[in-house]
């Protein structure tokens, strides 16, 4: 265990050996919102150290590993995204912060999202609708979706900043409290009606001697000379193959079908130099070689989870122990071949850890690192 700071212990020895100034997604940078990310920074961008994500104190929370099983989660204070914020945030160690978002976090640029797939793809930008069994992603499931900085009917749709309620009570952040259902809707106070069951927007207000504890607010109508046609978006959702983080760990791209469940994608895989593709499907030649053997490596844009090579090893010289075995240690993992996880004690990466990992087989270490060299393009 540490508590605060980055110690050798607890981040894998292939890490600690990559170039501090170069790019490595999900590790010195993040895509998307970094839901993926599983780097190593543990303050926030007004300098506070961030509270351990098992502890309780200074502020009590829901974030837990339990919870968040995906979410990269753990005995550990490094930030993480695991509810859909904006980037990796963390709690506080201040009792007058609860959390912030990190410091020094850098987006990935643009050149890591990939037409082919690498590892559990969670880089891939590509437009293929067909699994490898030649089903068809369910284009019924294609949608628009517009919200609007105006009021609409009820509100539903309402996106904008508006953030003070009909009496001139400030709003509260929606994240401020655990005790309501509403708590994931973000670290913002702008008014809401994220269930449409109520009339227009509202919030809850700052002040505790409010009787009701909630208001509704005051957003200007759309289409009355205020707001016009500039405050609406429109997104479009297509269910095109993808692969995210905040999934549950599907090892490849994938898409729904017409009974609603996941297929995986029929989308080539990147060969080891990421020049041309490889056209391979499933998961049967993640992490090989173009002789068809396993790497013996990983690579960082998946954290390992991929890797399919013999080490049995940790990084303290510990033996790993059967994944089908229950002593010393009992778990949760049972065979499942899209994990590579089965009847053999080899490290692997189900969980989203920064690298492979295993149980060991000493009744006083549960699980340790194991050490798995950065895969090279060179």
């Amino acid at each position: 265990m540490i508590k605060g700071g980055i110690y050798s212990e607890n981040v894998p020895p292939s890490i600690l050996d990559l170039p501090p100034d170069e790019l490595y997604p999900h590790l010195t940078c993040y895509l998307g919102d970094g839901a993926g990310y599983r780097g190593f920074v543990t303050t926030t961008t007004s300098g506070r150290t961030c509270q351990f994500w098992t502890d309780q104190s200074p502020h009590v929370h829901s974030r837990t590993p339990d919870n968040y099983p995906n979410g990269g989660l753990g005995d550990h204070n490094f930030c993480r995204n695991p509810d859909f914020e904006e980037a990796p945030w963390c709690y506080t160690t201040d009792p007058n912060v609860r959390f912030e978002i990190c410091a020094d976090m850098k987006k990935c640029p643009d050149e890591y999202d990939y037409q082919c797939q690498r590892g559990a793809g969670y880089l891939y930008r590509g437009d293929v609708q067909n699994s490898v069994d030649g089903l068809i992603c369910d284009l019924t499931r294609n949608k628009t979706t517009t919200t609007v900085d105006c009021l609409e009917g009820s509100g539903v749709n309402y996106a904008g900043t508006h953030s003070i309620t009909s009496g001139g009570y400030p709003c509260q952040r929606w994240n401020e409290s655990l005790s309501h259902p509403y708590s994931g809707l973000g670290t913002h106070n702008h008014c809401r009606n994220p269930n449409g069951l109520e009339v227009r927007p509202w919030c809850y207000v700052v002040d505790p001697s409010h009787p009701l504890q909630w208001e509704y607010c005051d957003v200007p109508k759309c289409g009355d000379g205020r707001l016009q046609e500039a405050g609406r978006t429109t997104t479009d959702h297509i269910n095109r193959c993808g692969n995210s983080p905040h999934d549950d760990r599907m090892n490849g791209v994938w898409c729904l079908d017409s009974k609603n469940e996941k297929i995986l994608c029929d989308v080539p895989h990147c060969n080891a130099n990421n020049s041309d593709s490889v056209p391979v499907s499933g998961e049967k030649l993640l992490y090989v070689d173009n002789d068809g053997v396993f790497l013996e490596c990983m690579w960082t844009e998946d954290l390992g989870s991929g890797y399919r090579g013999f080490a049995n090893t940790t990084q303290t010289g510990l033996a790993c122990q059967n994944w089908e075995q229950q002593h010393p240690h009992t778990h949760r993992w049972y065979p499942d071949p899209m994990k590579g996880i089965g009847n053999h004690n080899f490290c692997r990466n189900p969980d989203g850890e920064p690298a492979p990992w295993c149980y060991t087989t000493d009744e006083t270490v549960r699980w340790s690192f194991c050490y798995i060299p950065i895969c090279s393009n060179e």
